[in-house]
């Protein structure tokens, strides 16, 4: 396996003098397992949370850590509660709420099994051994989404959840698309999507991968800027930054920084910040 990751910072931020809110860590674990994590700071906090962003992104990886074990069991029974226990020790005393309002994507994998967390919104992109692409994107309403933040002081909380108990904000939504690349342009062979209440995310939403098994050669965690750059559908963004040519070395910042060329030679610029992080499964010997 090799893992890397890749951030950088978007217009809006870069000409207002503001620092990148995206932050991405990956690294392979002992007894073999990979991890990797972005994370992004709300903007809309007018908040430092870049501080947020890179604190949340390393409890991650300490959680992780302490948790060697097989994978599919990395993030049940108490990783919420270790994930944010790691993330209130980060937390300086004079700092605000605000500071902390991240979102975070991470996965620990091997090729046998890979599993995701997510809390907040962000992405997941999947290219297959066959030429087959799949997007999973976490939204939620009005990009309002529950920070594990939030969870750092009650009052906090309590105020978040009364908005969706009082109908003012709408459930998390999971959509997936699955498509090729052909000679006309992208295909889509599926697409749907699917609404969660808030009780079912609280404490994070899990996927499971089984990447041998599914034919899964790559997967990658993405920052929600993957869906602003411009009217650029998201697909076709992800499209590019899944096009690897080797998956040596520093793969992951090769690719992105090779996308990220090509989007502003056609004039499209990301508006947002956009981080990504991901791993290569080596095909079976």
């Amino acid at each position: 396996m090799n893992v890397d990751h890749y951030f950088t910072i978007g217009s809006s931020h870069q000409s207002q003098g503001t620092p990148c809110e995206d932050f991405a860590l990956t690294g392979i674990l002992q007894e073999g397992f990979a991890y990797g994590v972005v994370a992004d700071g709300c903007s809309g906090a007018n908040a430092n949370t870049d501080i947020g962003a890179r604190a949340l992104a390393c409890a991650f990886r300490r959680t992780v850590a302490q948790r060697i074990g097989g994978a599919g069991a990395w993030f049940s029974g108490t990783f919420h509660d270790q994930l944010l226990a790691n993330f209130r020790n980060m937390r300086y005393d004079n700092e605000e709420v605000g500071d902390y309002l991240a979102t975070v994507v991470g996965f620990v994998a091997t090729p046998e099994a890979a599993s995701v967390y997510i809390h907040g919104d962000g992405a997941i992109a999947i290219r297959y051994a066959d030429g087959r692409l799949k997007l999973i994107e976490l939204t939620w309403w009005d990009n309002t989404p529950y920070y594990l933040g939030y969870s750092l002081e009650q009052q906090e909380q309590d105020k978040f959840i009364r908005l969706y108990q009082n109908g003012f904000l709408e459930p998390f939504k999971q959509t997936i698309t699955v498509w090729q690349k052909t000679s006309d342009g992208l295909d889509v062979l599926e697409a749907s999507n699917e609404r969660f209440i808030l009780d079912q995310v609280i404490d994070g939403h899990i996927l499971h991968f089984h990447p041998r098994e599914e034919g899964i050669v790559a997967m990658a965690v993405l920052t929600d800027g993957v869906g602003q750059l411009g009217q650029t559908p998201a697909i076709e963004v992800a499209t590019e930054l899944l096009s690897f040519k080797n998956y040596e070395g520093s793969f992951v910042k090769r690719r992105m920084m090779r996308a990220l060329r090509l989007f502003h030679k056609a004039g499209i610029i990301p508006r947002d910040d956009i981080g990504m992080a991901a791993v290569w499964f080596p095909p079976e010997a």
